[in-house]
């Protein structure tokens, strides 16, 4: 298989697509000698999953995979719902809130469940988690075992939001982990722990996003202390009062919103600027993005 980039290639001797924990412990007793190495939608750089010859486990029907082109998950509605019938690896689960802490649940997660259809779960149950990765495309064993985060100045990583960690052990065995101390150590393990089969987070309730993306010019969304080592290329005449005003907002959002994302890609001279606080009162909502958005960016894609 390749990755997305496809600048990493290699041939397993094996690909096992489970939908049960029983049939990774199958898997694990049946080879107690080979390498054994996990993949979902393959979006990392480098080689991190199987080499030549190891046993490749792929949380992904290799339908999706295999295709260059994107998948469209998120053109489609009601995607968890296929989601809870298409195995146990690809399921939520979720508890009644703990006795004195009504703003909070707990909910397992399959490894297999994408960011995508936790979203359309979170809408629907009206709990969330305070930050997720951006990417519709990847999985929730991908998303922990490698550490990703979500973004805000007050947010750590999404690991930081999980309360307990299933694994089928190097023996077969399935195993948890529940207690805090052993959690820093066993989240973020590369997979050298062994197969993760389902999480727990600690979600809050749902709130709404007062956001208005803009694009600015680079020098200004990012503005720097000292103009003269801008770029020609992204340098903008601007007065000092321009200037200061950009540091100011600048700073605000970096150490006041709820989200902060600046994005610059390039050879442009823009940044796309996305961040936002949130309230808890729904009136004026609306869906983003509208369906007609979504289908312009698998298009873009």
């Amino acid at each position: 298989p390749l990755n997305w980039q496809q600048n990493v290639q290699t041939r397993p001797a094996l690909t096992f697509v489970p939908s049960t924990v029983l049939g990774l412990q199958n898997l694990i007793k049946a080879y107690p000698h080979r390498r054994i190495r996990c993949s979902g939608y393959r979006l990392t750089r480098s080689d991190f999953f199987a080499e030549d010859g190891d046993i490749l486990v792929s949380f992904v029907s290799l339908h999706y995979v295999a295709s260059v082109l994107p998948e469209m998950i998120s053109m489609f509605s009601d995607r968890i719902n296929e989601a809870e019938l298409s195995g146990e690896l690809r399921s939520v689960q979720t508890f009644p809130p703990r006795a004195g802490q009504p703003d909070t649940q707990r909910v397992r997660v399959g490894v297999a469940v994408t960011p995508e259809e936790l979203r359309e779960w979170a809408i629907a149950d009206a709990w969330s988690l305070p930050v997720d990765v951006t990417a519709d495309e990847v999985t929730t064993g991908g998303i922990v075992g490698s550490m990703c985060h979500g973004s805000g100045f007050a947010h750590k990583s999404i690991n930081d939001y999980i309360r307990s960690v299933e694994y089928v052990d190097v023996n077969g065995v399935v195993q948890s982990i529940t207690d805090a101390k052993e959690l820093h150590a066993a989240l973020g393990c590369f997979g050298l722990m062994g197969i993760i089969t389902h999480i727990t987070y600690e979600v809050k309730k749902m709130t709404f996003a007062v956001m208005q993306p803009r694009k600015v010019k680079t020098m200004l969304a990012v503005p720097p202390p000292d103009p003269s080592h801008v770029p020609e290329a992204l340098f903008v005449e601007t007065s000092p009062d321009e200037l200061q005003e950009a540091i100011v907002d600048f700073e605000r959002r970096a150490a006041q919103d709820h989200y902060t994302e600046w994005s610059w890609f390039s050879y442009q001279s823009d940044v796309l600027v996305n961040t936002w606080s949130t309230v808890a009162d729904s009136e004026g909502e609306e869906d983003y993005t509208t369906p007609t958005q979504t289908f312009l960016q698998w298009i873009a894609a």
